[in-house]
């Protein structure tokens, strides 16, 4: 029952952690705390299957005791794999979120640091020639704001490469959740054929040989 809660609640973890509901250090140690209770759980699983496995050696049907011994395990390792992608996923997007916060306020601090600089005007010199101005001085160009469509369109690229990553590895993850499978099936075989191949020496040697016996000299 607290695993199954547990599972329930991942997605909601995640999501907070991607959208920044928290501080950046608890969303860090949120991601960190879900890291650590997969690799506790894949040691659980790996030495479980590996009790039931020799348990199976002593039953009668070692074969479907195996088989569905490793079907458990696959089902709960690829499981875990998904997990770990969406957490992978969650970890990126808070990276970004960081990335775009820190310039978000790089440009509001030298905006404002622009804004509050005095403008300090050069001392007249005596007998000064008259100006073209009549006198007055030009005034000052005025502090630019920050550009806000150069802003927004770092961010939009952020996103699109955040969504790129997030696809390759769920690619990744199912390519990855996909080998081990194929490669358990073929050692399925390989274990099958070799086994039927030694109860039939196994019975050829139990039948009595049908060869005559030679003549006497």
């Amino acid at each position: 029952m607290k695993r199954v809660l547990r599972l329930a609640l991942l997605p909601l973890l995640l999501a907070a952690a991607g959208t920044g509901a928290q501080s950046p250090s608890a969303d860090a140690l949120t991601l960190q705390a879900e890291r650590t209770r997969i690799a506790a759980e894949r040691s659980r699983i790996n030495a479980r299957f590996a009790s039931e496995d020799r348990a199976c050696h002593q039953r009668f049907a070692v074969n479907d005791c195996l088989k569905a011994n490793r079907a458990w395990q696959r089902t709960e390792l690829d499981e875990l794999r998904r997990q770990e992608v969406l957490l992978n996923d969650a970890e990126r997007r808070r990276k970004g979120a960081e990335q775009l916060q820190k310039l978000d306020d790089k440009q509001r601090a030298r905006a404002q640091d622009e804004a509050s600089r005095p403008t300090v005007l050069p001392p007249p010199e005596p007998k000064a020639p008259p100006t073209p101005h009549g006198g007055k001085l030009p005034r000052t160009a005025e502090p630019k704001a920050p550009d806000t469509a150069k802003i927004e369109q770092y961010q939009d690229a952020m996103r699109r490469k955040q969504d790129q990553h997030a696809a390759d590895d769920a690619r990744r993850a199912a390519q990855a959740a996909q080998a081990p499978a194929e490669e358990q099936r073929n050692a399925d075989r390989l274990r099958e054929a070799a086994e039927y191949k030694a109860r039939i020496l196994e019975r050829n040697a139990r039948q009595p040989s049908k060869a005559q016996p030679l003549p006497a000299p």
